[in-house]
């Protein structure tokens, strides 16, 4: 009866701290969020709708910087002139990557 009491509480602590590790991995980043947040927004819906340019979203440093900066979304949000900086950024990147 004693191991069938110390199995079960082993389970339950292993059970809560498998829920915690879960939702620690599986947790989207604040770049995933704010790249969700941007895809709202019809510029940037059409900007990503061309498969190069999303590449560079995706995978460009420079640009992760901005999408992954709260504060720098909502500098793009609110300012039409951030946003063509932002699309003058991408298709820069884009660019220097062909030129490699």
């Amino acid at each position: 009866m004693f191991k069938f009491v110390i199995k079960l509480l082993g389970s339950a602590v292993l059970f809560k701290a498998g829920n915690q590790l879960q939702n620690y991995f599986l947790k989207p980043s604040d770049f995933e969020k704010n790249l969700e947040r941007l895809d709202q927004e019809e510029w940037f819906a059409e900007l990503r709708k061309d498969f190069r340019y999303d590449h560079i979203i995706r995978y460009n440093a420079k640009v992760r910087k901005v999408v992954g900066d709260s504060k720098r979304i909502a500098k793009l949000l609110a300012s039409k002139e951030d946003q063509e900086s932002f699309s003058d950024l991408v298709q820069q990147e884009y660019i220097k990557l062909m030129k490699k």
